[in-house]
């Protein structure tokens, strides 16, 4: 009798635990077809089955956020794409139908040629940025991180942009500490942001104007900071300066396509950098990149 009660209790503690499992296993399997399905919302809620569940429900859930943010994100850039390539197709077209219509000569058609080209050229860039901006948010590229010193690429920063502040009459000051700031991150991308923001800086400081590239260390973490005495942003706009091929009233006249400051928030982002931005319409903005400590 008490050999047949303890397998009694072993197979139904047995079929309570295999019960918990396989009900945690084929809650991820409706999720997982519910997902192939096309409905990339879905999740699957802990129920603390089992530790080995649990890890199974968070690396799924995990997963699933991952893709579903990279489709949203694949999502966008295509719309957007198609969206910003309308204006130098029509263009293209335009100048097309009106050297076919017309008795051009071969000179005139080399220059039609010479002017698609161009047009080529800028939509190849802008497809470019495009693209590294949604393979530096999705991570589809891994970060070639390197040590090096973040000191040694402001000061190179500052000389690279202190001919084109000259031609812009812009003052531009660089501060760097005397303690060496290095960092391990990924240089070329690092370089990549630094040139956006002193860029868009210049970009909107007036002749007579100062642009300041600062690197210091806020508590223990190294601080990039761009500051200019340009136009400002106003705060219904601070929101939105990130976002993608959007351009500010006072840089609609401006050359750009409004992918530069989406480029300097993947980069950060990337590397697990805060950005913070101060600005006053008419009295300038800051631009501050917080790395990490011990980055």
């Amino acid at each position: 009798v008490f050999l047949a009660a303890v397998l009694t209790l072993g197979a139904g503690a047995g079929y309570l635990v295999a019960w918990r499992l396989t009900s945690g296993i084929e809650r991820v399997s409706d999720a997982a077809r519910r997902i192939a399905d096309g409905d990339l919302s879905q999740r699957v809620g802990a129920k603390h089955e089992s530790d080995e569940i649990d890890r199974l429900v968070d690396a799924f859930n995990a997963m699933s956020e991952n893709n579903e943010a990279l489709v949203t994100e694949l999502r966008t850039v295509t719309d957007d794409i198609a969206h910003d390539l309308r204006t130098p197709l029509t263009r293209i077209r335009g100048m097309a139908e009106v050297t076919a219509a017309g008795e051009t000569s071969p000179d005139g058609f080399r220059e039609m040629c010479g002017a698609v080209a161009e047009e080529c050229d800028s939509m190849m860039q802008l497809i470019n940025e495009m693209l590294e901006i949604t393979r530096t948010e999705s991570a589809i590229d891994r970060l070639e991180r390197s040590e090096f010193s973040l000191s040694g690429l402001v000061r190179q920063a500052g000389a690279l942009f202190c001919e084109i502040a000259e031609d812009r009459n812009v003052a531009l000051a660089v501060s760097v500490p005397e303690q060496e700031i290095a960092i391990r991150a990924d240089k070329l991308k690092i370089q990549r942001m630094t040139a956006n923001l002193l860029d868009n800086a210049l970009k909107f400081t007036p002749p007579g104007g100062r642009v300041e590239l600062t690197l210091a260390l806020r508590n223990g973490a190294p601080v990039l900071e761009v500051r200019d005495t340009g136009c400002g942003i106003s705060p219904a706009e601070k929101e939105k300066i990130f976002k993608r091929f959007y351009r500010c009233d006072a840089s609609r006249t401006l050359p750009g396509n409004g992918l530069g400051l989406a480029m300097v928030q993947a980069i950060a982002h990337a590397h697990r950098a805060r950005i913070e931005v101060e600005s006053e319409p008419g009295k300038g903005s800051c631009f501050s990149v917080i790395f990490p400590q011990n980055t």
